[in-house]
């Protein structure tokens, strides 16, 4: 796995909220964001922030927000009847892996950015939310081309 140590900026968003196992929020989350977004004709690119780790944090309380990048700045008039609020991608230091994702297999990528390409590269996770960046749909087939985003601080 190749990590690129990058500053990004701040990143404007419209978000909803999920809770509960990843595997089983994050789908119905997207379906809700998606089916908002297209009413509203808005377009960007799909995002999920995760706020805990699953390996500290008890399958049900585990958070995190679907969301899809915007460059508006007003949230459309029905956007929180739907859950849906604006929110942001925090600007900073961030380690970045492009990733493969087959079976729908997302634990494994992440897994291996933690405890071999992080401390490899000399930086450790800042305590800021994680996200993923998705570079394809593989709703259909499984298989997912991922930008994974970790806060960083040099070791």
């Amino acid at each position: 796995m190749q990590v690129r140590i990058v500053s990004l900026a701040a990143q404007p968003l419209f978000v909803l909220r999920v809770q509960g196992p990843f595997a089983q929020s994050l789908g119905p989350g997207f379906e809700r964001l998606m089916a908002w977004s297209a009413r509203h004709g808005l377009r960007g690119q799909w995002m999920a922030l995760y706020y805990d780790n699953p390996r500290e944090v008890a399958p049900d309380a585990l958070r995190a927000d679907v969301a899809l990048t915007t460059a508006s700045v007003t949230l459309p008039s029905d956007g929180e009847a739907y859950g849906i609020r604006r929110g942001a991608l925090a600007g900073g230091l961030y380690a970045l892996a492009q990733v493969r994702v087959t079976d729908n297999d997302f634990a494994t990528p992440w897994i291996a950015l933690f405890d071999q390409a992080l401390p490899a590269c000399g930086y450790r996770p800042d305590g800021g939310p994680c996200f993923e960046r998705y570079l394809s749909d593989g709703r259909g087939s499984g298989e997912w081309l991922l930008e994974l985003g970790v806060p960083v601080r040099k070791n």
